[in-house]
């Protein structure tokens, strides 16, 4: 009888025990929920940002030009006073410097320009931002693009000219439209080309004759200037 009731309460406690390590099991994983394993991001090539040292090494040169621009050389640009509103877009600096201004938490952290003289003026600025800052400005930028159809501005010699804009591309890394400039007795063509790669933006102002013009393709030429950034250092 003594050991019956042994076996009896032996398997109570047995069920007693197991029963308290199966809530203490559930409550743990309740109490303590098992961490997610980080998704690793998706490798971006394009994630690149450049010190100014690495952006003057990417610029335009003249040997990316065709035959006639081979001996351009740097121009000594007379600075004017900061482009307004759509008159920037003849003036890198002061457009980049513009989308700054309404975006105070794009960080711009280094910065290169040139200006090369032949037959057409080229004037490239390269801008390394922080974190999204590129694609935060070239949003910016593409919208001062389409806002800015008809506008006057002044040329880097002084002359007034009125200005037609048109957009002839757009897409999520680059931005360009064409000028018609009308002043100075003559009527010259350009285009502003936005380019990004990474954190680096691209603003090229390139203004000439149309025969002149019509001999860059300016997308190209920012790839070109781009791709120097994605290399292997």
């Amino acid at each position: 009888m003594i050991r019956r009731k042994t076996l009896v309460g032996g398997a109570v406690l047995g069920v007693t025990l197991f029963g308290a390590l199966t809530i203490a099991g559930i409550m743990g994983a309740v109490s303590s929920p098992r961490q997610p394993t980080p998704v690793k991001p998706a490798k971006d090539n394009g994630t690149m940002a450049a010190t100014q040292a690495e952006l003057e090494q990417a610029l335009i040169r003249p040997a990316d030009l065709p035959k006639p621009f081979a001996s351009a050389s740097k121009a000594t640009i007379r600075r004017l006073p900061p482009a307004e509103s759509c008159a920037a877009l003849l003036d890198p600096t002061s457009l980049v410097r513009q989308a700054a201004q309404k975006m105070p938490q794009v960080e711009a952290t280094d910065q290169a320009s040139t200006h090369l003289d032949g037959p057409a003026q080229l004037t490239q600025l390269l801008t390394t931002f922080a974190g999204n800052g590129a694609e935060a400005a070239l949003r910016e930028l593409r919208e001062v693009g389409k806002t800015c159809k008809q506008f006057g501005a002044v040329l880097d010699d002084g002359t007034p000219v009125q200005v037609s804009a048109a957009p002839v591309r757009d897409d999520v890394n680059g931005y360009t439209i064409k000028l018609t400039l009308t002043g100075g007795g003559r009527i010259t063509s350009g285009y502003v080309t936005l380019g990004r790669v990474g954190q680096v933006l691209s603003v090229l102002r390139e203004i000439g004759s149309v025969d002149a013009v019509a001999a860059i393709d300016p997308v190209k030429l920012v790839d070109l200037t781009l791709s120097r950034l994605t290399q292997p250092r």
